[in-house]
């Protein structure tokens, strides 16, 4: 009957233990939960400010760029700088001598000239496709 005492008393006690290690836990589950609320709204709080600084920021570029009058339009003459003319050069030139090329194979025979054809058409081909894909997307009208 002592043991039975005994054993019923540790029982009540570890249930009791239980009870304030839930509880213990519950109250640090909610500071934890109001902590990283906290932290949350303070980072979201400095994300807006950041953001409304940059939004005030572009807004007096573009008020300092409308006093200068740099909102221009651009004429072609101004898109100039934008045609890459050394890469043009660059093509023309690969162009040319690759048909210079051609031209004294074909002296050396026609075999040959043939074999060099098809493989200068496929490099071509690709310093075409190369050559359109690092072109602006507006060119001048009057090139």
């Amino acid at each position: 009957e002592d043991m039975r005492n005994s054993l019923a008393s540790e029982l009540a006690q570890a249930v009791v233990s239980a009870k304030d290690v839930s509880s213990h836990i519950k109250a640090t589950k909610v500071k934890l939960r109001t902590a990283v609320k906290a932290k949350f709204k303070d980072r979201l709080r400095a994300l807006q400010m950041a953001s409304n600084m940059v939004n005030g920021l572009k807004k007096s570029v573009e008020k300092a760029k409308l006093k200068k009058g740099v909102e221009k339009k651009s004429t072609n003459l101004g898109n100039m700088h934008m045609v890459p003319w050394s890469l043009v050069a660059s093509v023309v030139i690969d162009a040319a001598s690759d048909g210079f090329l051609l031209g004294i194979a074909y002296l050396a025979s026609i075999n040959s000239c043939i074999v060099l054809a098809v493989g200068c058409s496929f490099e071509m081909g690709f310093v075409g496709w190369t050559f359109c894909a690092t072109l602006p997307k507006k060119i001048p009208l009057w090139l």
